[in-house]
């Protein structure tokens, strides 16, 4: 197996928390900050932390950096931008393609402060005498170790009686989690494993885990497998190492509860599986259930067989440096949804798509949202990124080159932060239906076909989009409304196209011609 050459070791952020004394210092995991606030605002599966209690929601619109969303109360009442109150637990922030949940860490009542109540509510949680859920029960884990103890309501009542602050600390390493008590070590070694820890078990180079843990994996083998098989959450941690497989995948989430594969920092990956297949699996990395990836490592990836990554659930990227180097069909095949909210993911030499996201077998799903990190995708046979369902990017990077069409969904597409540059064959974004962008979407595309059609309709209201086409520049079977943003197209208005003849533009959009 011909290796890249590694230049420099990958860099990692490192989060440091120097908190004073007198401040409790209280943890999450898997979060990564976002691009749309200017201030320690992170998300975490959809949830927003990191706001101290009575922030006002003037206050919060302030230092928004994107003022399209709305801010409604837990009852589903929209806020003036303006107004004095307060942000509370519960309380959501819509976007056009994404919603998110507030957590007050100690705000268990949603009224956006810290009080006795607040107390009580979690002392009788503990007690067994009021059960708290969904973001209640977030914010009253004031330690975030996944359960609400006495710790966290004595944590909630330093705050009201000695005015001790309750800080957000964002968590770069591996957070502290029962499920990975049972830690084992699988080492490689040509062609014999040598393993430890409960619940795994080596014949030759195959390994098969069976029960939960956290698994390191080092070493260089040409036959090795790693199968997981049980009903826990398993964690496979590659830490430099060289493994391939000439008659299956090399790692087989064949059964899990969800499956995670974390590159140790600073350590270099190869996985390659071969040409075809004896066992089951998809691809080179494949997994039934849902799949996490991160780390501050870097994973190169050969599919012979068919895909790079495949995953029969939900994939989220959230850091690392991840490189498809070839895959026979699709760089990653993912069936329910893709997120990716940080890291360098590189797909290229794909005998299909490069990213796809197909859908469940009932047609539903196959979702792709992107919130930040880089994606670079090239020289594929098919599409660049293809999704059955809608496209939302909200921040992040992506580039991609040498492909037919570049962006493809079935659904809808939508834009409202981030850059996106594409040098396509065919069209540059292609939506069955709507295509919005907005706000600080910034857009360049080189195509020898249209640069963006929206069946249904297409829709600008902010940022600034450069395309020059050989066909039209922006079009669609329904309605094109641009009322906002700066455009540079080849033409000018003269390629822009509606079936129905329903274009509409504003003064407050420019266009100009090249």
């Amino acid at each position: 197996m011909k290796k890249t050459k590694y230049i420099s070791r990958l860099l990692t952020i490192a989060v440091a928390a120097a908190l004073l004394l007198a401040m409790i210092p209280i943890t999450a995991t898997a979060a990564s900050k976002v691009s749309f606030y200017d201030g320690e605002l992170y998300n975490d599966s959809a949830r927003l932390y990191g706001l101290q209690c009575e922030t006002s929601v003037a206050d919060f619109y302030d230092k928004l950096t994107d003022k399209t969303p709305t801010l409604k109360d837990k009852s589903g009442n929209a806020f003036d931008s303006g107004s004095d109150d307060y942000i509370g637990t519960g309380m959501t922030l819509s976007f056009a393609y994404s919603t998110y949940t507030f957590v007050i860490l100690g705000d268990t009542n949603g009224d956006g402060r810290i009080t006795t109540t607040d107390y009580f509510t979690v002392k009788r949680n503990v007690l067994g005498k009021y059960a708290l859920s969904s973001a209640y029960a977030k914010a009253a884990d004031a330690d975030c170790d996944g359960s609400i103890t006495s710790s966290d309501y004595l944590a909630i009542k330093a705050f009201f009686k000695e005015k001790t602050k309750i800080e957000y600390v964002l968590k770069t390493s591996e957070e502290t989690d029962p499920d990975w008590v049972n830690k084992g070590e699988i080492v490689f070694s040509g062609d014999k494993a040598t393993v430890s820890g409960t619940g795994v078990a080596a014949e030759g180079s195959s390994v098969t885990i069976s029960a939960g843990g956290d698994f390191k994996v080092t070493g260089r083998s040409d036959s090795a497998m790693i199968t997981v098989n049980c009903d826990q959450k398993v964690k496979i941690r590659l830490a430099g190492c060289d493994l391939s497989n000439s008659t299956g995948p090399v790692i087989n989430f064949a059964k899990a509860q969800k499956s995670f594969i974390t590159l140790s920092d600073g350590t270099i990956n190869y996985l390659t599986d071969g040409a075809s297949y004896t066992t089951s699996g998809k691809a080179t990395l494949f997994s039934e259930n849902d799949l996490e990836i991160k780390g501050g490592g870097a994973l190169y990836i050969t599919g012979n067989y068919k895909h790079g990554i495949a995953c029969d659930a939900d994939l989220a990227i959230e850091n690392g440096q991840i490189t498809v180097m070839s895959a026979k069909t699709d760089g990653l095949h993912i069936n329910n949804s893709i997120t990716i909210s940080g890291g360098t993911l590189n797909v290229k030499n794909t005998g299909s798509d490069g990213i796809e996201c197909a859908g469940t077998k009932a047609g539903e799903k196959g979702t792709i949202a992107i919130s930040g990190g880089k994606i670079n995708v090239s020289k594929t046979t098919g599409t660049g990124i293809k999704a059955l369902g809608a496209v939302s990017v909200t921040g992040g990077e992506i580039n991609i080159s040498e492909v037919e069409t570049a962006v493809k969904t079935s659904a809808n597409f939508g834009m409202n932060a981030g850059k996106l540059d594409i040098n396509c064959n065919g069209n540059g974004i292609k939506a069955i239906g709507t295509v919005q962008i907005m706000n600080k979407s910034a857009i360049t595309i080189v195509t020898q076909n249209d640069g963006i059609d929206g069946n249904a309709s297409v829709t600008v209201s902010g940022g600034t989009i450069d395309i020059t086409s050989v066909d039209k520049t922006i079009q669609s079977d329904g309605k094109v409304t641009i009322s906002g943003g700066t455009l540079t197209l080849t033409e000018g208005q003269n390629r822009i196209f509606s079936t129905t003849d329903e274009i509409e533009i504003t003064a407050a959009a420019t266009i100009n011609a090249k």
